[in-house]
């Protein structure tokens, strides 16, 4: 009997064993877990699980968004208005939209989101331009997927007539990932773009740098009522170009327009700035065209912030 029950109780012996071993493998599995790289739809509907995915209505709409009310802090306030505004509340209604993501490793990610303010719930007029804020909502991917970690929800406010454009994620060796987008402001024919760098860590975000980029006169100087012609007039700035034969064409005009890119190198960020100039004399007189070229580097500094070595930022206004 007893050497029956020894052969018998070993199946079971070997089945406890090989569910340990199971289980085992199954947590190795679970810890070691990786998952796709997150879109920003992905992060965007765990952050805000209301938020509507579908495609925006028209190629030049900004995506869908979700109704919060923010905090917003003064000095955020002022910043991006100036010390003169006065109408400081405590929380705004923002519509958040994706603006993009990207991934530290395979268990980290970041979600920077576009927020614009509810115009009348800051008391402001919003005819040109409108309060726009940057959000941040970082992400741990854990044995079930990703996960919301920390938000910050207005990173930095600024103003603009437009959806971001230009959002990019660019390694930054040595230094982790730079996040980057131009804001446009616009009026009565007028444009200016800013360029805007933050700095993405696995738990913040700092607002690194900011400078003009580019500018066009657009349909704002005519050169000439009678034709239609104005400073965005095809071939304006080509040095063939001529007016048609007994055009007459605006005084001490100016049309300019400027457009910049940047790189990074080691421990700098090198800025290359072009454009050009098309004018007429007092009266009238189309004159050559006129081209320029700078280049402007910054150095990262210890601190973490950026010094200017060489070259001059530009400041387009209008």
């Amino acid at each position: 009997m007893h050497a029956i029950t020894g052969r018998t109780s070993r199946p079971w012996t070997m089945r406890i064993a090989l569910i340990i071993l199971s289980l085992a493998s199954l947590l190795e599995v679970c810890h070691g877990a990786t998952f796709p790289t997150p879109t920003a739809r992905t992060l965007m509907l765990i952050a805000f699980p209301d938020w509507n995915p579908s495609p925006p209505k028209g190629p030049y709409a900004p995506p869908r968004s979700v109704e919060r009310e923010l905090h917003v802090t003064r000095s955020q306030i002022h910043h991006a208005f100036g010390p003169g505004f006065t109408t400081i509340k405590p929380k705004y209604k923002f519509d958040i939209s994706p603006l993009l993501a990207a991934s530290f490793d395979d268990s980290h990610a970041i979600l920077l989101t576009i927020e614009s303010v509810y115009p009348d719930s800051m008391g402001i007029r919003c005819d040109y331009s409108c309060p726009l804020a940057t959000g941040a909502y970082f992400f741990t991917a854990g044995a079930h997927g990703w996960r919301l970690s920390k938000s910050v929800p207005v990173v930095s406010l600024n103003n603009a007539s437009m959806f971001p454009h230009h959002a990019r994620v660019t390694k930054w060796p040595g230094h982790g990932l730079l996040a980057s987008f131009r804001l446009n402001y616009s009026a009565q024919g007028y444009s200016t773009d800013k360029v805007y760098l933050l700095d993405l860590k696995w738990s913040k975000v700092v607002p690194l740098f900011h400078t003009s980029i580019a500018k066009n006169d657009g349909a704002a100087e005519p050169l000439s009522f009678s034709l239609n012609i104005d400073c965005d007039s095809r071939g304006v700035f080509s040095p063939k170009f001529s007016p048609p034969r007994g055009a007459s064409l605006s005084p001490d005009l100016k049309c300019y327009k400027a457009n910049g890119t940047w790189t990074l190198s080691g421990n700098s960020i090198i800025f290359e700035f072009y454009g050009a100039v098309r004018s007429t004399d007092d009266s009238g007189r189309l004159l050559p065209v006129k081209t320029w070229r700078k280049k402007v580097v910054l150095t990262l500094q210890k601190n973490g912030s950026l010094k200017l070595i060489s070259g001059t930022l530009p400041n387009y206004t209008f």
